[in-house]
């Protein structure tokens, strides 16, 4: 990673469960490795806890201690509230807010776009289907060209 003007790691161990009833919870531990000047080498960890809403909807909220990350820092821990809204099953909006609990007081906020492409699971057990292959992309913000509704 980039940032302080040397190469620096996240070495992090994460474990997943499902709860059922659309229940989920992650977590884990790790370790940051910072050799740049006025650094540390520091250990972070946390904990998530998510429900979907529905097909379309999760939200969550998630705990975590980010590390003592520069030897002038001190270190704090920091609740946030979260979750994703799919406009379609490839492209999501992901947000979070929070603040700290514990240390110095810090908000983070933060949202984007998560966009996942390639071969559906179904289509590469099918094998390449060049009929749809030559076919013209969909546009995700409405009918086809022509007028044609989206199927």
């Amino acid at each position: 990673m980039l940032g302080n003007g040397e190469t620096w790691y996240k070495l992090p161990i994460w474990v997943q469960k499902g709860l059922g009833h659309g229940w989920q919870s992650y977590g884990g531990a790790g370790y940051i490795a910072n050799p740049a000047p006025g650094m540390r080498n520091t250990p972070f960890f946390g904990w998530q806890l998510q429900k979907e809403i529905n097909k379309k909807l999760t939200l969550g909220a998630e705990w975590f201690n980010p590390g003592r990350l520069s030897l002038d820092t001190r270190n704090y821990h920091l609740v946030n509230f979260g979750g994703m809204y799919n406009f379609y099953k490839n492209v999501s909006l992901l947000f979070t807010a929070g603040h700290s609990v514990q240390g110095p007081a810090h908000t983070i906020g933060y949202a984007a776009l998560y966009w996942t492409f390639g071969k559906k699971p179904e289509e590469e057990e099918k094998g390449h289907d060049t009929e749809q292959e030559n076919k013209p992309p969909v546009p995700m913000h409405g009918p086809e060209p022509g007028g044609a509704p989206r199927r």
